[in-house]
């Protein structure tokens, strides 16, 4: 069977570096991705992690496949915030950052097993909301606040 396939780009007025750093960064990823601190090392082979904002609990976490700093992060996925969704098959997220004079755009990218449509499913429908986060913060300083039911995005 094919696997499933989705992607999402947005336009940032930032540099590659710091894009990257958006990404990398627990400082910056609390203020957009859900409240999540992403944890690594990021070289290829390590382990990463998003945590709750005070480290008790990992929301996901799974292992750096591919890493290029300013350029692409490829990890693959474990969820663990929702108790229906633990034990999933692996899905993969690719960050694809490419410039474009005084911006860059960045593209996240999902694959996974056919096997994962109601997990996938959920996690391809947050993209819009963190990349706009993302670019909101890099843009601006501030952090995106989203009014949304706590039921539609993930608990971290």
């Amino acid at each position: 069977m094919n696997p499933l396939e989705h992607s999402h780009s947005i336009y940032i007025r930032a540099t590659p570096e710091q894009v990257w750093q958006a990404l990398t960064d627990p400082a910056l990823t609390t203020q957009y991705f859900f409240g999540g601190a992403m944890q690594s090392d990021w070289r290829v082979g390590s382990e990463y992690r998003l945590t709750s904002p005070d480290g008790a609990n990992v929301q996901f976490d799974g292992a750096v496949l591919e890493s290029e700093p300013g350029r692409r992060l490829v990890q693959s996925v474990r969820i663990k915030f929702n108790p229906a969704f633990v034990g999933h098959d692996e899905m993969s997220i690719a960050w694809d950052i490419e410039p474009f004079g005084e911006a860059c755009r960045v593209t996240i990218s999902h694959r996974g097993a056919p096997t994962t449509t109601q997990v996938f499913a959920f996690v391809t429908s947050h993209c819009a909301d963190l990349l706009s986060g993302m670019k909101t913060l890099l843009e601006t300083g501030t952090p995106l606040r989203i009014d949304q039911p706590s039921q539609a995005r993930p608990h971290v």
